[in-house]
C-alpha cells in the first residue's frame, strides 16, 4: 500500500512538470529528504514573469485540496478496513 501511494505521489509530480512546461516553466522532478523523510516534488527553475493563469489557479486549488484530503480519506479508509476485520473475527467467535 505504501509503495502505491509513493508511486502515485511520484506520477502525481510528473504531470505537474509536464504541465509546467507546456504554460512555460522550466521545473524538474526532485527526491530528496525533508525534515530526514524522503520526499518528491517539483521545484521551479527560474523566476515568474507573468500573471497566473486560470490552469495555473487551478492546478494551486487542486494542490491544496488534493494533499490535505487524500491523507484523510486514506485514513479514513483504513480505520474502516481495520474495524471490518475487527468485526469480522468478533463475529467468528
Amino acid at each position: 500500500m505504501i509503495a502505491c501511494f509513493g508511486l502515485g505521489t511520484y506520477q502525481h509530480e510528473l504531470v505537474h512538470v509536464q504541465n509546467n512546461n507546456v504554460v512555460g516553466f522550466d521545473s524538474e522532478l526532485k527526491i530528496g529528504l525533508y525534515n530526514g523523510l524522503p520526499a518528491v516534488g517539483v521545484q521551479r527553475i527560474g523566476e515568474q514573469t507573468r500573471e497566473m493563469s486560470n490552469y495555473e489557479l487551478s492546478q494551486s486549488f487542486n494542490e491544496a485540496i488534493g494533499y490535505n484530503l487524500t491523507p484523510l480519506l486514506m485514513g479514513i479508509i483504513m480505520t474502516l478496513f481495520i474495524g471490518f476485520i475487527y468485526i469480522g473475527e468478533k463475529v467468528k467467535q
